[in-house]
């Protein structure tokens, strides 16, 4: 009997399972089964049929659905994390029966009543990725994410997963109110931190800050959160110039990062540590490799556990150059694609560890974990790392960002008052004194920081802030190209810059078009898509900004000028002459294309 060929098609792969099933079954077997059967049928099964998508199996503790687009699949991913988390609000944290979710987009092999192929079997390893009550998903997926599902994304690195060849770059997605250290917040917050300087990258750095005073002389191997600057090799030998270039970008990784001493514990010198015989002094070693390229060179960097020598991250960076400004510009791209790849690898670090007397870092780092799922567990664990060590400046600065006003400038004057050297908390410093319309004190805490590092992209961000407000918009641009070599591979810093170049075009009269499209490709809110819609209506012919107010009203409806000016005004802190070019330069324009004011 001939069979059928089976068929192929595109579809979206959604996995779930319950977190620690096995151990919840043998407290109580017959009880955790009748829960898991309600969790199904008043939770998962509604979700899905609710979202266009199709159970396909149960899998013991977990199900196999299929969609037909990335955004059904995390529309009812979403939904069913958000009324599981309802349903455990009243439940000991060790009774909880939590989620975790992996989504994936594939083409698939398709049978009548089933799915199956690489594309599922990559879901199935995202899932066991994604903490409890968490969701993972591709990074690439993200792209295909068109609707406001009141979410947020943080990436986490690339990952290595069973029985996939090549490594994957992962993301997690934050549930709305995901806590103080949230990488990302609901659509408003997200634009408040975007103007304040605040992004979900600078929370990165103040966890990854500080570490001082929170370790034990008695400590035995290698401190959290250190970093040992690795040798840049030639990739042939013989190479004199790749030579040269791998020891200057060594010592300039060095000098960049020995620069902020709060974001990482930079263990020896290059000369110390680069050697064939050096011994690993830090948890984790950056190294690479200089490679002759068209036109140029290329730096292949890479992060490894130095334990195990088993890679963490790793990307290519081509240089513009090889003079000296060339190079510390290619050490900076680095460094600033590589803090959040060194964070998340001590996050898991810490996770898998599960130690049973924490010290103050350990607290801040847990705290991070829970902060997508778990609000009130994160703010505890800071609080708890501010009891063991009341100089932990990460703490402090996780918990303001958090807190209401008030409780901010109160959590950042003890903070600079703890360590007057870090640049963190005078940035974080100087946007409070901002919104708080201490014009003054605000230019002078971010000069203190501009003398720390006048390179972070914190700093350079809140500063850009300072001259919009002063009117000095002019100053703000530079060319978008530069933007995007020194920061496309920096996904926060590179969307905060983009928003400032976005505001200053908007607010100078200039074609902001550009500007907005790659703040909108970058940031993907109701609030990038307004500007880039203003910047059309300015700059554009009729027809395109009919097509761009139809596309903001289509995606985003509950979007008004008024709700939008009044974040600038009461959160983001931007100044009354910077309101009022915004009232004329934008909202009027959006205005009259029909966009609802209020």
């Amino acid at each position: 009997m001939q069979q059928e060929p089976i068929s192929r098609r595109l579809s979206a792969v959604l996995v779930a399972d319950v977190a620690g099933y096995s151990r919840l079954m043998e407290r109580d077997e017959s009880g955790t089964h009748r829960r898991l059967r309600a969790l199904l049928t008043e939770v998962i099964e509604p979700s899905i049929a609710g979202n266009q998508g199709r159970l396909l199996k149960l899998l013991g503790d977990g199900v196999l659905a299929e969609f037909r687009s990335a955004t059904d699949a995390l529309r009812c991913a979403v939904e069913m994390q958000r009324q599981n988390r309802e349903r455990n609000s009243g439940v000991a944290r060790p009774d909880r029966m939590e989620l975790r979710i992996g989504i994936n987009v594939a083409d698939v092999l398709s049978e009548e009543a089933d799915i199956a192929g690489g594309g599922v079997n990559l879901a199935a390893r995202l899932e066991k990725l994604a903490p409890p009550g968490g969701i993972c998903i591709l990074e690439a997926l993200r792209e295909q994410i068109h609707d406001d599902l009141g979410v947020s994304y943080i990436r986490a690195g690339t990952r290595r997963v069973k029985n996939i060849s090549k490594p994957v770059r992962v993301m997690h997605v934050l549930l709305d109110e995901p806590g103080p250290l949230r990488r990302a917040r609901s659509v408003i917050e997200r634009h408040v931190l975007e103007i304040v300087g605040l992004t979900i990258a600078v929370v990165a750095a103040l966890v990854i800050a500080a570490t001082f005073g929170s370790r034990k002389p008695t400590d035995v191997g290698p401190e959290t959160l250190s970093l040992q600057i690795g040798a840049f090799r030639p990739a042939s030998a013989g190479d004199e110039t790749a030579t040269n270039m791998g020891r200057a970008i060594s010592q300039q990784l060095y000098l960049a990062l020995s620069a902020e001493r709060h974001l990482l514990k930079i263990k020896g010198s290059p000369s110390e540590t680069s050697g064939p015989e050096s011994r690993p002094l830090a948890r984790y070693v950056i190294e690479g490799v200089v490679l002759p390229v068209a036109g140029g060179y290329r730096v292949d960097a890479r992060l490894v556990a130095s334990s195990s020598r088993t890679t963490i991250w790793g990307d290519g960076f081509t240089l513009p150059g090889t003079s000296p400004d060339d190079i510390a510009l290619g050490a900076r791209r680095i460094a600033h694609a590589m803090h959040g790849e060194v964070l998340w690898a001590e996050v898991r670090r810490i996770r898998e560890a599960a130690p049973v007397r924490p010290d103050s870092m350990d607290l801040v780092l847990l705290a991070f974990d829970a902060a997508g799922t778990d609000a009130s567990l994160a703010r505890e664990r800071l609080e708890q790392a501010l009891a063991v060590d009341a100089r932990n400046v990460p703490a402090m600065l996780a918990l303001a960002e958090g807190s209401e006003l008030s409780g901010q400038d109160r959590l950042t004057q003890r903070a600079v008052s703890t360590d007057p050297l870090c640049g963190d908390s005078w940035t974080f410093r100087a946007g409070v004194l901002r919104r708080l319309g201490q014009k003054q004190a605000a230019h002078e805490a971010i000069e203190r920081a501009s003398k720390i590092d006048p390179f972070k992209p914190f700093v350079r961000t809140e500063r850009e802030i300072q001259l919009i407000n002063d009117g000095k918009w002019a100053q703000v641009i530079r060319p978008l190209d530069e933007i995007e070599f020194e920061f496309a591979k920096a996904e926060f810093a590179h969307r905060d810059m983009l928003l400032n170049q976005c505001l200053a075009r908007v607010l100078a009269d200039h074609d902001a078009r550009l500007a907005c499209q790659r703040f909108f490709a970058s940031a993907g809110s109701e609030w990038s898509m307004a500007y880039a819609t203003a910047a059309v209506a300015r700059s554009g012919s009729p027809e395109e900004a009919a097509d761009s107010v139809a596309k903001l009203k289509a995606l985003y409806p509950a979007y008004t000028t008024a709700r939008h000016r009044a974040v600038l005004q009461t959160d983001a802190g931007l100044s009354p002459l910077a309101l009022e070019r915004l009232d004329a330069a934008m909202f009027s324009a959006l205005a009259r294309l029909g966009v609802p004011q209020q």
